[in-house]
């Protein structure tokens, strides 16, 4: 595994700062990148509590859905 290089740099108004190159620019745009935004949030959170309410006590047809939300909420550990 290569791993990213450390450097450090100084100019006006700057002391001393260190950089990232390379792959850890890129990890950090990309963890960046995959952070829900607030609407997305929101939605989700609304989502949620619509999925709880029809699972707590759900019709034959909605089972297999409810069974997949109640894994997803223990993998993602709001359960």
């Amino acid at each position: 595994m290569v791993q990213p290089s450390m450097f450090s740099f100084s100019g006006p108004g700057v002391r001393r700062a260190a950089c990232l190159s390379g792959g850890g620019v890129a990890l950090f745009g990309a963890v960046l990148m995959s952070l829900p935004s607030a609407g997305q949030l929101t939605e989700m959170q609304a989502l949620n509590k619509e999925l709880g309410k029809l699972c707590s006590n759900p019709p034959p047809q909605a089972r297999t859905v409810c069974r997949l939300h109640a894994r997803l909420v223990n993998t993602l550990g709001f359960g």
